[in-house]
């Protein structure tokens, strides 16, 4: 099989690029950079040329779009940005497919979903950013050009790669650092993390059962948590690893996103996509944390 995966350079995307490859499948990757996964062929370009996605997508025989603009911050301060990558390269993706007849999965986000407690498919969409709303609208288009499509809203992925402006390696690089790690405002906002590798398998799931013409959370709510008792685990386990005394979590009145943005609880209700495909995160937090710190000391011992 032929599979394509838009920000195939990225974390989620080089994960799941290597993930594919593993199963045997040709894997190829567009993306502004090359992809670090040996293998894997690169295709490196923007989303926001048509040209290129059209030549990218001839001969494929499913596409899997990551490629957006990120993160909380970086979409606060480049909304307009954020608005034309994530719906108009989106939207390229999805003519692309549309001319060559490929199925598409693409990947939204748990954003648009605002405040929720067991956030179901079916809910009212709250989204309360520039990132959700662009996530959201690009659905829309994703829904209304193509027939065979899926829409993945993942819950808060982390693992081996993650950038470190999110929260989970944000806590693991200050740890390593020898700084406390800093919590942002009240620290009460709660949140539910899944491994990034069973993620990967929900969509190498999708992608074998071929579950077109569905929207899927994928997450895992067994132990929703908030800011403090994350920053608590991630420094138990960087102590515990290093052997080395830390300093221990402090907060901050400052905040990533504004208050009007800002989310304090969203858990993802998972019944759909355990029900009709039998998936469910298997990894728990603490190995997952425990794999991403012993892959960050890994990579900050190599040879700059």
């Amino acid at each position: 099989m032929n599979i394509l995966v838009t920000g195939g350079a990225g974390f989620i995307g080089s994960n799941l690029c290597d993930y594919l490859k593993r199963a045997s499948d040709n894997v190829f990757s567009y993306d502004l950079a090359g992809s670090p996964i040996n293998g894997v062929v690169s295709h490196v370009d923007s989303i926001m040329n048509q040209g290129g996605l059209y030549g990218a997508v001839r001969g494929m025989d499913i596409v899997v779009h990551l490629a957006a603009k990120l993160g909380v911050k970086a979409c606060e301060d480049y909304p307009l940005d954020t608005l034309s990558i994530n719906i108009k390269g989106t939207e390229n993706v999805a003519n692309a497919c549309r001319a060559h007849n490929v199925p598409l999965i693409y990947i939204s986000s748990s954003e648009v979903y605002g405040e929720n407690d067991d956030a179901g498919e079916n809910d009212q969409w709250r989204p309360k950013s520039a990132y959700a709303l662009s996530k959201l609208v690009a659905e829309q288009y994703v829904m209304g050009l193509l027939d065979d499509c899926t829409i993945i809203r993942p819950f808060n992925i982390y693992g081996p790669g993650q950038r470190g402006d999110f929260v989970v390696q944000k806590f693991i690089n200050a740890c390593l650092d020898r700084e406390p790690p800093t919590i942002y405002g009240t620290g009460n906002q709660t949140r539910c993390f899944c491994y990034v590798k069973d993620f990967c398998d929900a969509v190498g799931l999708i992608i074998t059962t071929k579950a077109f013409g569905q929207i899927f959370n994928v997450g895992d709510n067994s132990f929703p948590m908030d800011m403090h008792e994350l920053a608590a685990i991630v420094w138990s386990i960087v102590q515990g690893m290093t052997n080395e005394e830390l300093p221990t979590p402090i907060t901050t009145d400052y905040e990533d996103r504004t208050i009007e943005r800002e989310i304090f609880r969203r858990r993802p209700n998972l019944t759909k996509i355990e029900m009709e495909l039998g998936w469910r995160a298997k990894i728990d937090m603490d190995s997952g944390i425990r794999n991403t710190v012993q892959h960050t000391m890994v990579m900050r011992a190599m040879p700059a």
